[in-house]
């Protein structure tokens, strides 16, 4: 039998059919009609951006492109677009919290978050240098702490009842008396042996910058449901505490 491409280019080429037509068939297997039933229409995919994808075995469907911004997932089994997750970080205290007092008291709910971060805006003190925190209002002697601070180098401070974030980072007779601005990370909040704590803060005005950072251990029972600031000695002259849950 001749090659659909010999007919096609014989002289005179046959009435019936033209040449462009029969080479079509050039290369094809006996099986035509299998191999058109197994082909998908392009005008099954009708918009700039569609997928195809396969509803069931051996099934084409067409996915529709999805909104800006949208991100592709599986929902029961098949491609679907959706609106990206929420952010990985999670206000617990609505607003922030005022630091007043002595002492103040956040009450969080830490249920499948891997760490919490602590931003504490604008820091200061009426008197003595120390600001510290305490987890789930525990006084006893279960925190472990390397702090270091500008002039002074590490301080070790092994079984101690709270965590330090702040010490003499001021310009007033080494107190905390000036802005201090304070980032707080609590690994593991729902730990009940051992979590990991890290600060850093910074703070005074142009040209007497003071820096601390320090790396610590709390030694807990149950998971973070309090975070307590508390002031060596006097009281909170302003602040603002920002306690985020991040999974």
């Amino acid at each position: 039998m001749s090659k659909a491409r010999d007919i096609a280019s014989a002289a005179p080429a046959p009435s019936t059919v033209s040449a462009t037509e029969l080479g079509y068939l050039d290369g094809v297997s006996s099986a035509i009609q299998t191999q058109i039933d197994g082909k998908t229409a392009k005008n099954t995919l009708t918009t700039t951006g569609d997928i195809y994808y396969a509803s069931s075995a051996n099934t084409p469907a067409r996915l529709a492109i999805g909104s800006n911004g949208n991100v592709l997932t599986v929902a029961s089994g098949v491609p679907s677009w959706a609106a990206p997750a929420a952010g990985g970080m999670t206000l617990l205290n609505s607003g922030g919290t005022a630091l007043s007092g002595s002492s103040t008291v956040i009450n969080v709910t830490t249920t499948d978050y891997i760490e919490l971060r602590i931003y504490i805006e604008n820091v200061f003190a009426s008197a003595d240098n120390v600001i510290n925190m305490r987890i789930n209002g525990d006084t006893g002697s279960n925190y472990g702490q390397v702090f270091l601070r500008t002039g002074v180098g590490d301080v070790k401070s092994p079984s101690v009842t709270s965590y330090r974030v702040c010490e003499g980072e001021g310009t007033t007779g080494g107190d905390v008396k000036v802005n201090t601005n304070v980032k707080i990370t609590i690994f593991n909040p729902t730990s009940t042996s051992q979590m990991q704590i890290g600060h850093m803060g910074m703070n005074g005005p142009s040209g007497d910058m003071r820096f601390s950072v320090g790396k610590g251990v709390y030694d807990c029972s149950a998971a973070v449901s309090s975070i307590t600031f508390l002031t060596g000695s006097g009281t909170f002259s302003g602040g603002t505490a920002f306690v985020y849950g991040v999974k």
